[in-house]
Parts: C-alpha cells; structure tokens; sequence
C-alpha cells in the first residue's frame, strides 16, 4: 500500500519492517493523536476506527496498526480497556487517579466558595466549578463531576443556588445589566424613522418630541412606536436601544433576536434561556422582567380610565388591529375613523381636494432659521414619500410578485427568481438588504451601513479546506453555526423553486466557494450534504449566485464535490430526483468527464466500476450517462452488454474543450486540506466491497472495453445499424 504524501524525509519514518519489535515513539504519538481525533468525534476509538484513521493518514494496513497497538499496550504507552467484549484504547496520560473524596468533605461549600471566587455576579458553569476543586482541594477522580452535579441539584432544591442558562449564581436580586450610560451616545436623528417627520409633526400634525436609540441614533415618535405614556415617560430617564441594537440585559448578547423577549414595563430585552427559570416559549399577554419586578424598582399604575370614553364605543378593538380590546381614546378605532371623516371633510370644504390635512391645532414654535414656507415643502414631500412607500408594500405583497423582489448583496444589486420565507415585515419589503459575509438581512441601506460598521466577519465562519489563486472554499457545520447556514439557506431559496428545507441545517454539511481580495471572501455559491447518508449522496442542494453563473463555477462545485467523494473513497451521487437546471448541469459534468476519461485510457482496460473509483461518479450514473451517449450496447460475439467507444464523438469532444478551457476553473487536488469523517459505516462498506469483488469478477465479460479502435468501431456500426 502506498504511503501518504505527508512524510518529508525517509529517514526520519518508521521502518515498517519493525513489527513485533519494541515500540517506536513516533508511531504511538501517532496512535494517540488517532485516538483523540476519534473521541474528538464523539465516536469510540476501538480497533476499527484507528486502523482507519492510521490508514488514511499514514498510510498503514489494519494488520500493521493491529501490531503497533498490541507493541503500544504492552509497553504501557497506550492503555487499553475491554467493555462488552469490545475493546478500546486511551490515553495513559489522559486518565487521572481515582482519589475518594473524604467523609467530612462539604461539597455544597465548595461549590459556594468556587462561584465567590470567581466572580459571583457572572455565575458559572458547572465544568469551571469542577476545575476549581480539582486545583484548590487536589480532589481527583472520574466521579469527581458527578459529585459537583449532585451538591448543585441539592443546592438548588434548597435555593441556596439559582440557574441562569448554564450559569450557576449564589441565589439573590443579582442581575448583570449592560451600562449604557458608560458608552458615547450616538448622535440622535431628528427624523422618525417610520412617518419620516420631526418632533414639530408627527402622523396627526402635532408636536411628539422624538425618543432616540443610545447606539445607532434612529428616532422615532412614541406614537408610530405604539408605546404606552407609562412606558414613554420610563424610557425618557433611561437609555433605550431600538430594535436592530436590542441585547439581552442578563448575558448582555445581542445575538439569538428570536429568543429575545421585550418587556412590557420598561422595553429592556431578555433572553427566554437566560431567565430564572428559562421559558420554553413565548408568554400570552403582557409580560414583566425581573427588574422591573424587584423591590424598589418603579411601579406601573393603573390608568385613571377604566373604559373608553368615545360614545357608543364598547371597548372592542384596537387601532393597531394587534389587540380585541381597549380602555384609551388613543386606541379607539371608532374615534380614529371619526377624526379620519372629520379631516377630509374640512379638505373638501377647502377645495383642495387633496388628503386629509392635520386637525387644526396649536401651531408650534418652529425652530430657528426654519419658516412656514419650509414647513410646507417638507409636509409635501412627507405625503409623497409615504404614499410611494405605501405603493411598493402593497405591490410587494399582491399574490404572484415575488417577495422580495430584489436584493442588494455586497457590490451587486440582484432580482430574485423566486420568493423565500423571509419574516412578515422583511418579505413585504420592495428590496432586502444582505450583509455579504454574515448574511443578516436588514430594511434598509443605512441600517446595512450601520452594520458593515460593526460586522467583524470577512469569511464564512468555518475551516477554509481549500484554497486556489484567489478560491477558497470553507466547511460550515450546520449544528455549530446554524443562524449562518439557515440564512444560507434562505439565500438559496431566491434561486431555487424546489428548495424547502431552510430551518432544519443541523444534520448537513455546507461547503461554501468564495472569492477573496483584499476586503475579505465574497460568496459564490455553495453546496450541501448529508454527514451520514444511507443512500451515498455527496450533494443535497447546490446554488450558483446569479452575478457568478455562467463562469464555470457551477461545474467547479460538482467537481469538488466528487474530490471529496474520491477522498472518502466512496462513490457518490446527487440527491435523487434532479430539478431541471441540475439534471442539465451534471449530464454536461458526466459526459464531459467520461469522454475525457475515455479519451485518456485509449488502448487500456476501461470497466465501469474502474471508472467510478477514477471519478467518485456513482456506477448507475455512470452507466446511464454511456446510455445517453450511445456507448452501451451488447457485443455482436458475445451478446453481453460493454462499452462501445465512439471515436469521432471524442474527436469533437476534444475540440469542444479546447475551446472551453478558458472558461473552466480547473480543480487543484493538492490545494485540498482535508479529512474525512470516521463514520460507522463498516458493515455497509464490507457488504460493497464484497460485492464489488463479485462484480469485478463480471466487468471482464460485462463492462469491459480495451479501447481498440478496430473492434469499436465494429461495435459502433453494428449499434448503429440496429
């Protein structure tokens, strides 16, 4: 068997003849660092694993490893254990000594003084609580965790400990919250956000000062907020964030918005897992914090009006169209329409003929340097804005427009093709705004500006596996990032009808293609697949973006695609059935790869399954594409079916090439950095294998092709005349 690429100087190597001999260092480092990759996935190193591994590596039979473990545990440098009749190896080093802890231990007191010590208002975990004995009491053991978690249990039942998340903290009204007031304010705008007018107007025509967000300064009036007079006065003597700036007033994180819930008294965000105890789901109604429920924090008061006061109203409904019911005049919609009725009258009446204009009120003080005939111009340019932007949301949202229509995506402005299940408020928006690296979605273009300020991200946040020239390609686990990849996802689903899965990415692998300069690695596109597959497939979903098609990007996808398959030494298809678009591109890959194929092993022995370990491509799909070309048919002599090569299709073949090579990316196999996962697929691997002993047996008189150009072409005629 041929050794890895990996060894440098032969010198330096163990010699393979040094079986049954002591046990050399080097390949019990190696044996160890197999060992700790294996428990690094959660898998149990026992003989097959490692024998794997070190193959796979190192290039070592499964006898040769056999030997070195056997050397390895007789010498003590490896430790192995047997459980069930199945054994498995360890680390000597990694394995601590049982040390019984004493009787007159107190271990609820330790597990105090560690949470002390380490910051009481931070609360910790019950891992760092556990290496805090270990160093401070020198108590060691494997049960030594299962003790600290048993005091902890015992603790909390008697509320001495609280829980918060995973956090452990001594049980008191201690609550970590973010002081805004240690940071700068940003400078407020002196425009609302949502009806686009000053503190002099607001939608009614009268004077509401603005509120402003301490971080990105965005303002809007307490009236387009919708927020109670209660809560408006609370917000005023304390530093408010907006929406898009919200973070969690325990863990002091703006990341998880989903997770995050508002109170009701005081507009403070939490997170449903960082509260005591942690909600499963959001509450019904309205909803308090625990600051605001602490002993002296201030109280909400009843309003002085039980029901409304508009005659003939019952208290049903709400002008929001959020709530069945209301007590103010403020959220009569009865009122409302009547002030609605009364506005276009008294602008019919004026001859005007144009909308509703403000009630008359006081007139405020305008503002130095402005005059009524600025006032004016700005209250027309008001209407014409929000009845553009009423246009675009309504148009957005008509059944049949796609939703959104179009988005914005780095240097690129891009219509999509297909709607995806962005949120509500998102969707009916005429374009989107993508951040390019993190892949958030935002309103608007100086919300994007605000976030590319304070985005630290420049590529997807995985391992880069390969790099060439200016292409990377990066592996994003699904469970380890999972807000990036349903994002991904949701991405994907503006380009692709068939596409449903979006939320679920846990159980998939996403191998991202970028293209880096100097401002970071800007997407391509990327594909998808199974960790573990029954059925063998190497691609699940697979996009191109649309300012990236048509440059060969696509067909680079589905090649390194099978790169990795060749890497696990598996075969490997696409996810059955194929759309439209993909059954075209991987029948172009397909047959562009086999006459290439064929092309390059003229004159040699050429069997379907010798394709298929050459290629990664699956026999069925290799078999079905010599189908589609006309090269499968049943030999005149022996009426078994085998390749019947078509030399004037590889003449053209050749040519076609030539042409396209400019286009083309070709693939570096050595850029590839790489392992695959062990996965307990042997039984299913053995079963293959033997079979493809069986079958190897009948490619002789079935598959078998030697490329002669005499005897092809006699089979070509003789296909062609049938």
């Amino acid at each position: 068997m041929p050794r890895s690429q990996k060894q440098q100087a032969p010198a330096e190597e163990p010699d393979k003849t040094s079986v049954g001999a002591e046990a050399d260092p080097k390949i019990v480092k190696w044996l160890l660092e197999a060992i700790s990759k294996i428990k690094g996935q959660k898998q149990r190193p026992s003989d097959e694993h490692i024998c794997r591994v070190m193959e796979s590596q190192h290039g070592y039979s499964w006898t040769e490893t056999q030997a070195f473990l056997d050397q390895g545990v007789k010498a003590g440098l490896i430790l192995k254990i047997i459980f069930k009749d199945k054994p498995s190896y360890k680390d000597p080093a990694a394995t601590t000594v049982n040390r019984a802890t004493t009787a007159v231990t107190d271990m609820r007191k330790m597990c105090k003084k560690a949470i002390d010590e380490m910051d009481g208002s931070e609360g910790c975990s019950a891992e760092l609580i556990t290496q805090y004995i270990r160093d401070h009491y020198q108590l060691h053991g494997e049960d030594l965790a299962q003790q600290v978690s048993v005091a902890l249990e015992k603790a909390l039942a008697a509320n001495v400990f609280k829980i918060i998340g995973d956090r452990y903290r001594i049980a008191g009204p201690v609550v970590k919250e973010k002081l805004l007031k240690t940071r700068p304010k940003a400078q407020p705008s002196l425009v609302c956000s949502f009806c686009l007018g000053t503190s002099t107007t607001n939608r009614e025509g009268e004077f509401e000062e603005l509120i402003s967000c301490h971080d990105c300064g965005n303002s809007g009036h307490p009236s387009c907020l919708k927020y109670s007079p209660e809560l408006i006065q609370r917000i005023r003597t304390e530093p408010w964030q907006c929406i898009e700036c919200k973070m969690c007033c325990l863990c002091s994180e703006s990341g998880n918005a989903d997770n995050l819930l508002f109170c009701d008294e005081c507009d403070k965000g939490f997170h449903m897992d960082c509260l005591e105890p942690a909600l499963s789901e959001m509450p019904d109604g309205k909803w308090t914090c625990c600051l605001c429920l602490a002993p002296g924090s201030p109280k909400k008061k009843r309003p002085a009006e039980e029901f409304c006061t508009t005659p003939g109203c019952d208290g049903s409904g709400h002008v929001s169209g959020k709530y069945t019911s209301h007590r103010s005049r403020s959220g009569c919609p009865k009122a409302r329409s009547r002030m609605l009725r009364a506005g276009t009258a008294s602008g019919g009446a004026s001859g005007g003929g144009s909308a509703r204009s403000p009630p008359p009120t006081r007139s405020p003080a305008l503002p130095p340097g402005v005059t009524d005939d600025d006032l004016q111009m700005f209250r027309q340019a008001q209407q014409k804005a929000n009845s553009k932007l009423s246009k675009d949301n309504q148009a957005a949202m008509k059944p049949g427009v796609r939703s959104p229509a179009s988005i914005e995506f780095g240097r690129y402005a891009i219509e999509t093709w297909y709607s995806a299940p962005y949120p509500q408020e998102y969707a009916m928006l005429p374009k989107l705004y993508l951040c390019e690296f993190c892949l958030k979605y935002l309103k608007s273009r100086s919300i994007l500006e605000h976030h590319m300020r304070k985005c630290s991200w420049h590529h997807p946040p995985a391992d880069e596996i390969y790099r060439s020239q200016n292409l990377s390609v990066f592996e994003v686990d699904g469970q380890v990032n999972k807000i990036f990849c349903q994002n991904l996802c949701l991405l994907a689903k503006l380009f692709l009808d068939h596409k449903t899965l979006y939320y679920d990415v846990e159980p998939f692998l996403f191998y991202v293609l970028t293209q880096n300069d100097s401002t970071g690695c800007h997407l391509i596109g990327y594909f998808s697949k199974e960790k573990s597959c029954q059925q063998k497939y190497n691609v699940s979903c697979i996009m191109t973006l649309p300012p990236y098609q048509r440059q060969g990007f696509g067909r680079l996808l589905i090649d390194f695609s099978y790169l990795l398959s060749r890497r696990e030494g598996q075969p490997g298809s696409p996810e059955k059935p194929l759309s439209d678009l993909g059954q075209v591109s991987y029948r172009s890959y397909w047959r562009s790869t086999l006459l290439q194929y064929l092309d390059e092993h003229i004159g040699q022995k050429i069997t379907i399954h010798g394709i298929s370990r050459d290629t990664g491509i699956d026999p069925h799909d290799v078999a079905a594409t010599f189908e589609l070309l006309h090269m499968w048919g049943r030999s005149p002599e022996t009426q078994r079916y085998q390749i019947q090569i078509d030399y004037g299709m590889l003449d053209q073949h050749r040519n076609y090439m030539s042409s396209k090579a400019v286009l083309w990316h070709k693939l570096d196999e050595d850029a590839l950095h790489w392992t695959p996962l062990v996965n307990n697929t042997s039984s299913a691997e053995d079963a293959v294998n033997g079979d493809g002993d069986e079958e190897e047996d009948d490619e002789d008189d079935d598959d078998t092709c030697f490329g002669h150009r005499a005897a092809a072409a006699t089979c070509v005629s003789d296909m062609s005349a049938g």
